[in-house]
């Protein structure tokens, strides 16, 4: 993807403008080779998940463990110091309970454990931490993380079971009580709410962020208000960050900076608006950044991140698995031709056996209408003329039980995702739709089925004894 190119926004009059670190990247799973790349391209923070589950706990999690497994971690923060890259860790995973959208207050154990991690990091890669003090890092550059961000979309069903304002408000202070212990001036940033989440009911960022704030120690406790305005265009993106600006200003926290710590679009074709081709891609991209360059003043907008770094599978969210700067590889995205190539074999057999299905149909349709071909012929109509019939008729029935098809396929289609996966994964955010050439090849294969089997079947209307075959039998 030439998306790293628009990233490069610092190399523009535009971003003269920019303060350090304004522009990042969120890379899931970070390689050496990575970094360099990244600092080539001006990112100035890479934000990634620290999730707790990373430092190898044992299960069950014994009361007060603090053996932790750095190695991720200081591979991470190594890697961005030596670029002079900023890193905005996430902090994830309920101590104790590795279950989808479990959280630390699931427990007053978890609770605990938690609050220790958060001590520990802290205390590792904070001013004066471990890591930095350890001789082994001597030749590293001493870039100690000041900003640490709680959680991640809490208004998802994926990272919090029954999105509650209140309960991550909690967390939030505890949270960031626990951080202060170990750095007096660090800076909490709040969880990155998505403006505009799929699921109808989930709330939307502005009403979350209201909820959330109507807690004077939730309010206290972030010194940065954090979204994800993923939302079809650029213009949408401002109204989102307005939006969030307009609720702070009303909680008395006008000077409460705002962070884009998410915000992006996946590359391809789709009615999901947040799939679009690779040059609107690259479009949005610039446009997004440097909308959010212009409007840092006025909106207090500290920081803008591109998710994500590279191309990742992802089961969950639909267009992310595009998003990235890079493809799966780091190169030119050939996976897809391969892909591609699946789905014309897939498509290959599907009308073979449509056309031997066609065939068996319209060999028994011949045995039954043996007479009706008979009184033809003796009449005198040639071959040609009988089987250019039967084509005729057959294409017309192939274009309607077609037309049916396809419209059968679309309902079909439509209550397996609006109502089926609705219920089950509701955070899926899958858009189904069919493209005109997907209709127009089904229609094809229909048709052209149908209408190729009659003419297989000319060996045998050839050597039809018509007398025999209109001999009437009393």
């Amino acid at each position: 993807m030439a998306l790293v190119s628009a990233l490069a926004l610092p190399h523009t009059s535009d971003a003269a403008q920019a303060p350090k670190g304004f522009f990042g990247v969120h890379p899931l799973r970070p390689a050496d080779g990575d970094y360099p790349r990244m600092a080539g391209a001006d990112v100035g923070i890479i934000r990634t998940g620290f999730v707790f589950a990373a430092t190898a706990p044992p299960s069950p999690l014994p009361d007060g463990w603090s053996g932790y497994d750095w190695t991720k971690f200081d591979e991470i923060v190594k890697g961005a110091a030596e670029q002079g890259i900023d890193v905005l860790p996430v902090l994830l995973g309920a101590p104790g309970y590795p279950a989808k959208g479990s959280t630390p207050l699931d427990s007053p154990a978890s609770t605990n454990a938690w609050k220790r991690y958060l001590k520990a990091l802290v205390g590792r890669y904070g001013p004066g931490g471990d890591f930095w003090a350890d001789p082994a890092t001597d030749g590293i550059p001493d870039d100690p993380i000041d900003d640490w961000q709680v959680w991640n979309e809490p208004n998802s069903f994926n990272n919090w079971t029954h999105p509650n304002p209140k309960q991550y408000g909690k967390l939030l202070a505890l949270s960031a009580k626990a951080i202060h212990s170990e750095d007096p001036a660090a800076d909490v940033v709040s969880a990155g709410v998505i403006s505009q989440p799929v699921n109808r009911r989930a709330d939307d960022g502005d009403v979350y962020l209201k909820k959330m704030l109507r807690s004077k120690s939730a309010a206290k406790a972030a010194d940065t208000i954090a979204i994800h305005p993923y939302t079809g265009t650029v213009k949408e993106v401002k109204k989102q960050i307005k939006l969030t600006r307009e609720v702070l200003d009303k909680a008395k926290l006008k000077r409460t900076p705002i962070w884009v710590t998410e915000i992006g679009w996946g590359e391809g074709r789709s009615r999901n608006p947040l799939i679009v081709p690779a040059s609107k891609q690259r479009k949005n991209l610039r446009e997004s950044f440097r909308m959010m360059l212009k409007e840092r003043r006025k909106l207090k907008i500290g920081k803008a991140v591109w998710y994500q770094w590279q191309d990742s599978p992802d089961t969950v969210c639909g267009w992310c698995s595009t998003a990235g700067l890079l493809n799966k590889h780091g190169s030119d995205k050939k996976l897809l031709d391969e892909f591609a190539a699946i789905i014309r074999v897939v498509v290959a057999i599907a009308v073979v056996l449509v056309l031997l299905i066609a065939f068996n149909s319209t060999a028994i349709n011949a045995d039954e209408r043996a007479r009706e071909y008979a009184t033809m012929f003796a009449y005198g109509l040639p071959v040609r003329t009988v089987v250019r019939l039967a084509v005729t008729e057959s294409m017309i029935i192939g274009l309607l039980a077609t037309a049916l098809g396809i419209g059968l396929g679309v309902l079909i289609l439509g209550w397996v995702i609006n109502v089926s996966i609705e219920e089950v994964l509701p955070e899926l955010g899958i858009i189904g739709s069919l493209s005109v050439g997907t209709v127009a090849l089904a229609a094809l294969a229909g048709v052209g089925a149908m209408a190729l089997a009659p003419v297989l079947t000319i060996r045998r209307l050839r050597r039809m004894d018509v007398p025999s075959t209109l001999r009437v039998v009393e």
